[in-house]
């Protein structure tokens, strides 16, 4: 068992200098987890620190209006989870007085907080038995355990099922789940990732199941790629209107694409 241990987390030692590995709390858990989504590790280094000397409690998160919150997050993209961190703030400050559950059915019901997020939490915050089941996770895991299953939601709900009746990760509770989590995240992120694997200098290639029935660059099976559309050319008039050092512009609906953005007027 001593060595299933270190064949899960040995590769996490060398990530112990990102920031949200430090002093962490199921705050900055929250912060650093919504962060990284669909962003490079690289990208939120360099945001993280600042954003936790700003706002070192979820207290002080809860109290900025979305504008600030906006601002704020300018440089990390994709502003709707700017939006879901506020408003998981500020449901949480208003409800558990600022004190976040460690219950996914609780967890589950604020806004702004989805099921790997709550899972990310649990894990990752409250070291507490759960997959936090993101891109590097879901494709160590497929490739260690030969799940073949379409990539996206029906395998991780398939992960989950099969960690849920102690099929897969039973490792977890020797190891710990946020080692378990962590470590996985890193392989996958360093060695197993989605454009090549290193399979000689991986730690888990003993009794990885694509390894051995040579499917690594198979799995996870992949969606079939619809036809392509036929590309049109879009004609777009933007109108720029001064006043002095002012500019007209507006701000787009919650249907929109980039929702909550201000923009010129623009025309199609």
């Amino acid at each position: 068992m001593e060595n299933k241990i270190k064949q899960w987390t040995s590769f996490k030692d060398t990530n112990k200098e990102l920031p949200w590995r430090l002093n962490r709390s199921l705050y900055t858990t929250l912060v650093s987890e919504i962060m990284l989504q669909q962003t490079t590790v690289s990208t939120v280094k360099n945001h993280f620190p600042r954003f936790i000397e700003k706002y070192p409690r979820l207290a002080d998160l809860a109290q900025i209006d979305e504008q600030q919150m906006l601002k704020e997050w300018k440089g990390l993209g994709y502003y709707r989870r700017a939006r879901n961190l506020l408003n998981a703030a500020k449901s949480i400050q208003a409800k558990y007085n600022g004190a976040i559950p460690v219950n996914y059915d609780q967890l589950i019901e604020i806004n702004g907080i989805g099921p790997y997020t709550a899972n990310a939490i649990l894990a990752i915050g409250a070291d507490q038995k759960a997959l936090a089941l993101d891109a590097n996770l879901e494709r160590v895991l497929a490739r260690y355990y030969g799940v073949k299953v379409e990539k996206g939601l029906k395998l991780q709900r398939e992960l989950q099922s099969l960690f849920s009746r102690g099929v897969i990760a039973t490792e977890i509770e020797a190891v710990g789940a946020r080692d378990f989590n962590e470590g996985v995240m890193d392989i996958g992120r360093n060695i197993c990732t989605a454009r090549k694997a290193y399979c000689e200098i991986c730690p888990l290639k003993t009794n990885c199941s694509a390894l051995e029935q040579s499917l690594v660059d198979d799995l996870p099976l992949q969606l079939e790629k619809k036809k392509e559309k036929k590309k049109a050319e879009l004609h777009l008039v933007r109108v720029i209107v001064r006043k002095g050092y002012q500019v007209l512009a507006y701000k787009k609906s919650s249907d929109e694409w980039l929702s909550g953005q201000f923009e010129v007027p623009s025309f199609s």
